[in-house]
């Protein structure tokens, strides 16, 4: 019989080579905003720079709807080992609504039925 060892909750700090880099007040790069923010779904991306960076365009778009602007920033840790040295930083009002928690979301869609009222 195998003895079941639980692997203890991924934590920010795990991630601080998505994190080290300083930004404009109110922005954020996405990598460290989700990162931080939802520490546990980032741990299960396969490739995080490719997955997140997936995510800039839409993101890019977003902030522009909303007429904020995009700043370019230094890159953290994790992309230069990539040979990244610049990355883009959005408004983190914008990168909190697209990365919602799933719980969050199912809530906000979810709508009174006639039965349950």
């Amino acid at each position: 019989m195998t003895k079941f060892v639980p692997t203890p909750p991924a934590t920010p700090r795990q991630f601080r080579k998505f994190q080290d880099v300083a930004t404009p007040p109110f922005y954020d790069t996405a990598f460290s905003y989700f990162s931080r923010r939802l520490p546990f779904a980032f741990s299960l991306l396969e490739d995080p720079v490719n997955d997140v960076e997936a995510d800039l365009g839409t993101l890019a778009l977003r902030t522009l709807a909303m007429g904020k602007e995009i700043k370019i920033v230094e890159a953290p840790t994790a992309l230069k080992e990539r040979g990244k040295h610049r990355t883009l930083a959005f408004p983190m009002l914008v990168m909190a609504r697209y990365y919602v928690l799933p719980s969050y979301a199912r809530r906000k869609n979810e709508r009174p039925t006639d039965a349950g009222q």
